[in-house]
């Protein structure tokens, strides 16, 4: 199946009409239907009787092409171009060979002999832009481990994934329990199906359920829902094959729906067709796109990569051509869309490879594909390399190749990838948490062997790429300041990118001081409380918050004269001289302060107004003022031998001796909301009325004023006598 595309755009306009014997008509009609193994015993017969038979030497290279044997197709491709009016796709095809076989000295001559004839091909242009393209593709970084998969028999294996603790692949193994032994005559093979194995078993079950049938089934790709399978087959729909005009039956994509635990009702796609082939389906990870091969009229060349964007209730849209940045006049095939990197990995035989298929990635940029790479060796083979598969993380995938050292035809090959991963971190004093430049970080493995030796920038900053899975320990080193070693690993990172280590050091004979910050009367601790050290110069040496507990903490110099100031709302601030002289046998030194609260009980209290109001001709507290008391009630709790008076206003309407007897009310009511709250009677020495004579504004009698003026002079004080 992988090989059909490439059959039907390429060779299929290789057949040519001249005097022959039975036996190469025989062989072209087992060529035309796809026979190559049996086609091949009868060229090679007829070439033991005419030798130098050029149209034998073509099919023989096109069959041993096909079959992906390239060396063998060299000698009759050698044949074949030393001809007379030799057809110009024949120096192409040998030149490929050439190139498949290693030998790419020679292939640049046979390309530039393709190049001479005038054909406009794009790849001819890229091939003598890049005529280093060899070296530079094996001096690519290699950051990838292969192995040859378990799963793989001595027939094709290819296209595996993972989906939901499964491995999916196409197999052309043998069906030990099948009653009629059916091969397929490309290759003298079994017909593919998809199978899949746990990843907790060895067992590998064929699927059936609606799925394989008596052709091909490959390719397989899932939604993330997991409501459906898209998958390639030939064209057999009702128990029939259908085959197109030239008599080849092509492949299409079928979609599956998960339905009561099985893959029932498969239907081809709208866009497949009965004269041309689509496969190679891939569906991205948010299961909006998906990505195909076809060879379908108005491409670039032989297989083109589509992309059909998938609408909510499951269907597709019409298919997109990816342009000619991904396509060219060859083949591009088993397309594969990795989200989290925002890159297309394909196959191709068209851009510039080691061998016939290789692996391609481009990036998306601003919506379009760009930058196309050969991804190099490992990956890429002289040989045919496709069907490139990463997890999400993109540490591991699949990849299937014929090359040599396999265990049969096309073999799936796992692959670890190294990704890109950073540690970093900041190095800083341990005590006044500044940065420190130019220290010297370095980082040994497990057995002492040292991976890296850096300083930091100016910032404290240092960055490098690790490996992943390793034990490792950092270590820290900056004059004045003691060593500094930390013991980590990188184990379990598949997620990330980035691991954080940052490193404080201490200074070398630090001298500290340290200390509580308290409430002079409920020797409770200050959170929060602003400190800041001066020298005997008044420079800040530092400025910092004291933590939950009251608590601060810092690094000073030894034989200095320092100012500590402490400020925090609602106390008063307080400051105290000391000195760091004669404390060589000390590394530090105790400095507390305590802290007045203020005698203000609107700032203490967190009042929201600065007094207590009273409606109009009023001494009933109002509902607005009661949580203001109880704010007050709640300090005189605090502060328990807290001692205050009260005083109660009036504004000027009414008579002074009026008003004068409403404050006295007033102050009453405020007096019994205290005491009803649990004020003792002696903490409050006076509640006194004072009417109107105390007024906060202008509004005396005669004056005119608004509302508001004059409830401003209707409220109640409280003034702190003492707070002991």
């Amino acid at each position: 199946m992988k090989n059909l595309v490439i059959y039907i755009c390429i060779f299929l306009s290789s057949i040519t009409l001249y005097a022959q014997s039975g036996k190469v008509k025989q062989a072209d009609k087992l060529f035309n239907k796809f026979s190559y193994m049996k086609a091949i015993k009868l060229y090679k017969s007829e070439l033991l009787r005419k030798p130098n038979d050029l149209h034998v030497h073509k099919k023989l290279g096109d069959c041993y092409m096909l079959l992906r044997q390239p060396q063998k197709a060299v000698p009759h491709y050698k044949n074949v171009v030393k001809g007379s009016a030799v057809d110009p796709s024949y120096y192409y095809a040998y030149a490929q060979a050439l190139r498949a076989s290693g030998e790419y000295k020679q292939s640049k001559i046979w390309m530039r002999k393709f190049k001479a004839t005038g054909v406009v091909d794009s790849r001819v242009d890229q091939f003598f832009n890049n005529l280093d393209f060899i070296d530079v593709i094996h001096k690519r970084e290699n950051r990838y481990t292969i192995k040859n998969s378990p799963l793989n028999t001595k027939n094709s294996d290819y296209g595996a994934v993972k989906y939901k603790g499964n491995t999916y692949f196409v197999s052309a193994r043998e069906d030990e329990d099948a009653s009629v032994k059916r091969v397929y005559n490309w290759n003298d093979q079994p017909f593919l199906d998809i199978f899949k194995v746990s990843d907790t078993s060895d067992v590998i079950i064929r699927m059936v359920d609606g799925i394989n049938t008596k052709f091909h089934e490959g390719s397989a790709c899932f939604t993330p829902n997991g409501k459906h399978m898209y998958f390639t087959r030939n064209n057999y729909i009702n128990k029939k094959a259908i085959k197109d005009d030239q008599g080849t039956n092509n492949l299409k994509i079928f979609k599956a729906e998960w339905i009561d635990g099985q893959w029932q009702n498969s239907k081809p796609l709208f866009f497949s067709s009965d004269s041309y082939s689509v496969g190679h389906p891939t569906v991205s990870a948010d299961g909006k796109k998906l990505f195909f091969t076809s060879d379908m009229p108005g491409g670039f060349g032989g297989s083109d990569i589509y992309v059909s964007e998938i609408h909510d209730r499951g269907g597709v849209k019409k298919p997109i051509n990816l342009g000619e940045t991904i396509n060219t006049e060859g083949n591009e095939m088993f397309p594969f869309y990795h989200a989290l990197e925002k890159k297309l990995y394909f196959s191709s035989e068209g851009h510039l490879g080691l061998g016939q298929l290789d692996i391609f990635v481009a990036e998306k940029i601003d919506g379009k594909y760009q930058n196309v790479t050969n991804l190099g060796g490992p990956i890429n083979s002289v040989s045919d390399d496709f069907a490139y598969n990463l997890n999400k993380y993109g540490s591991k995938g699949f990849i299937s190749s014929n090359r040599e050292g396999g265990v049969g035809d096309d073999d799936i090959y796992t692959f670890t990838r190294f990704r890109e991963f950073t540690m970093k971190g900041i190095v800083t004093d341990k005590f006044t948490n500044e940065p420190l430049e130019n220290t010297k970080v370095i980082l040994t493995d497990q057995d002492g062997k040292i991976l890296f030796e850096i300083q930091t920038k100016d910032d404290g900053y240092y960055e490098k790429l690790i490996p992943r899975d390793k034990h490792y320990q950092l270590n820290a080193d900056k004059l004045k300041f003691e060593n500094k070693i930390k013991v980590f690993n990188s184990l379990n990172q598949e997620a990330n990118t980035e691991m954080i280590v940052n490193l404080e050091l201490d200074p070398i004979n630090n001298f500290i001081v340290k200390g509580f910050i308290k409430d002079k009367i409920t020797k409770q601790p200050l959170e929060n409380t602003k400190i800041i050290l001066r020298d005997s110069e008044g420079k800040i040496v530092l400025e910092l918050q004291t933590k939950e507990n009251g608590y601060y903490e810092k690094l000073i110099d030894r034989d200095k004269h320092y100012q500590l100031n402490a400020d925090k709302q609602k106390f008063e601030s307080n400051m105290i001289s000391f000195d760091s002289f004669n404390q060589e046998v000390n590394t530090e030194m105790i400095v507390n302060l305590e802290l007045d609260p203020l005698k203000d009980m609107n700032v203490l209290a967190g009042l929201s107004t600065d007094t207590i109001y009273f409606h109009f001709d009023s001494c009933v507290i109002r509902d607005d003022a009661k949580p203001e008391l109880d704010k007050i009630v709640a300090v005189m709790n605090k502060y328990t031998d807290m001692v205050i008076h009260i005083e109660s206003h009036t504004d000027s309407r009414g008579s002074a001796k009026y008003n004068e007897k409403l404050s006295e009310k007033r102050a009453k009511s405020t007096y019994d909301y205290f005491i009803q709250r649990g004020v003792k009677v002696e903490r409050i020495t006076s509640h006194k009325g004072y009417g109107e004579y105390k007024l906060t504004n202008d509004c005396g009698d005669g004056i005119k004023c608004d509302d508001d003026q004059h409830q401003a002079n209707r409220r109640t004080d409280f003034v702190i006598e003492k707070i002991i």
